[in-house]
């Protein structure tokens, strides 16, 4: 997955006509399990991944 988001990011940079451009990943991953009685009776695991690009243009921001 890394190798894709660094892809994107590259493409994105390479098309950029901005005077700065500046490229925030981050990514967590959460997980929880709930026991009763010595049992597993709940396992959940969730990745998050966000990607931020911001372009900048004299004194403007996008």
């Amino acid at each position: 997955m890394l190798d894709k988001v660094r892809h994107l990011a590259d493409k994105v940079l390479k098309m950029s006509k901005a005077d700065k451009i500046e490229v925030v990943i981050s990514g967590s991953e959460e997980t929880l399990t709930r026991f009763a009685e010595n049992v597993i009776y709940q396992n959940v695991a969730r990745s998050k991944l966000t990607i931020t690009f911001r372009a900048f243009a004299g004194k403007r921001m996008a």
